[in-house]
């Protein structure tokens, strides 16, 4: 293999594809990135078995070849090099790479030996805006458990509906329900669950691509043959994950269909309450309490938070309420999570009583839904 490539170009993509190296694997390959030419491009591929990765770039190609080589060596020595062009040469199991200033060999291994890595299939099962993407995952992934303990709460549930798909992920302490629109839809597919923290780095690979001409961006979801992986493709990239096997939650069983109480208030002037009373929280328990009284709060909503070691605080917030008294308490991490991505002006809260769950969505939009179980209060 021979070939001429500008250094940034190749630095962005080892970034891209060290993420999905193996960091822990009793193979050496998997350490390991593959270099390989394809009609005219450089293929990167990276894989831990559990995902997979293919990059492909634009470069002057002279020889065919391939070679896999250390991710963490490459990666540093490429990073560290100036922006220029670089020449890629391989003999026998070494890789050359040189510049004006600068020759350095690495030694790799032999292609033959790395797995193979899923491409896009030909056919997709949605095809999705960029920015819906990334929205719709960044909303869904934070109530996906991180405890393997039960490994189906762990991914995220995908169903497929006319206008699109519904995303669904649950701990046992949250719930989060997101409807996305697709351009294109296989409403053949009943349920894929794929696991929560290979949706963030797909979150990551979608807010790294652009398009150099200015037009929008879109994103592929596919089965490999075997349905056993998920492929996303994006432009010039291939990125697959297994899929999680077992039954998910009934999740509809757990959306409350009535409450007693609601109050609807600003979405920053609650942020700013919150994260105010986590100070104090999260000396104890993270508790912090919620106070709504429809009739004699003349449309305040307090938020309180105690810890004996500490001491206390209380601030009250402009709000919008209806329905019965209630005091009911959260962990202040999740209600500062769903904050965090939840987008619009004002929010919707509504409840059943101290002990049901919690149910926060943006006032004006019913694709996005969280439920949070709120912590009994004691005394």
């Amino acid at each position: 293999m021979k070939l001429v490539i500008l250094q940034e170009d190749l630095n962005k993509a080892l970034v891209t594809v060290s993420r999905s190296v193996s960091s822990k694997s009793s193979l050496p390959i998997l350490a390991n990135i593959l270099l390989e030419t394809e009609e005219g491009r450089l293929k990167l591929s990276a894989t831990n078995l559990e995902v997979g990765i293919n990059y492909w770039l634009g470069v002057k190609i002279d020889n065919e070849g391939s070679i896999t080589i250390p991710a963490r060596i490459v990666n540093e020595l490429i990073a560290s090099l100036p922006a220029a062009k670089i020449e890629l040469e391989t003999k026998e199991s070494t890789l050359f790479l040189s510049t004006n200033n600068f020759k350095i060999n690495v030694a790799g291994l032999d292609s033959a030996e790395f797995p193979k890595v899923p491409f896009f299939p030909k056919n997709p099962l949605a095809v999705f805006g960029k920015e819906d993407l990334i929205k719709g995952l960044s909303q869904v992934v934070i109530a996906a458990a991180q405890d393997e303990g039960r490994p189906v709460l762990t991914g995220v549930l995908f169903t497929s509906r006319i206008e699109g798909l519904t995303m669904v992920a649950t701990d046992g302490y949250r719930l989060s329900l997101k409807k996305i629109s697709a351009q294109e839809i296989d409403k053949s597919v009943e349920k894929l669950i794929i696991p929560g923290k290979t949706l963030q780095e797909v979150v990551r690979i979608a807010q790294e691509t652009a398009d150099n001409k200015g037009g929008s961006i879109t994103i592929k979801l596919g089965l490999t043959t075997e349905k056993s992986q998920a492929v996303f493709s994006f432009p010039n990239i291939d990125f697959s994950t297994r899929l999680i096997e077992g039954e998910f939650p009934d999740y509809q069983k757990i959306i409350p269909q009535s409450s007693t109480t609601k109050v609807i208030f600003g979405k920053e002037e609650f942020l700013r309450a919150i994260k105010t009373a986590s100070i104090i929280a999260r000396e104890q328990a993270n508790i912090v309490k919620l106070v709504i009284d429809p009739v004699g709060s003349s449309g305040k909503m307090t938020i309180t938070a105690e810890t004996a070691q500490v001491g206390a605080n209380e601030s009250e917030i402009e709000a919008k309420t209806e329905g019965e008294k209630l005091e009911i308490a959260f962990n202040y991490r999740f209600l500062l999570d769903f904050l965090n991505v939840v987008e619009g002006d004002e929010i919707i809260f509504e409840a059943g009583g101290p002990l049901a769950p919690g149910v926060f969505k943006p006032t004006g939009d019913d694709s996005f839904l969280h439920i949070i179980m709120p912590v009994r209060i004691q005394g």
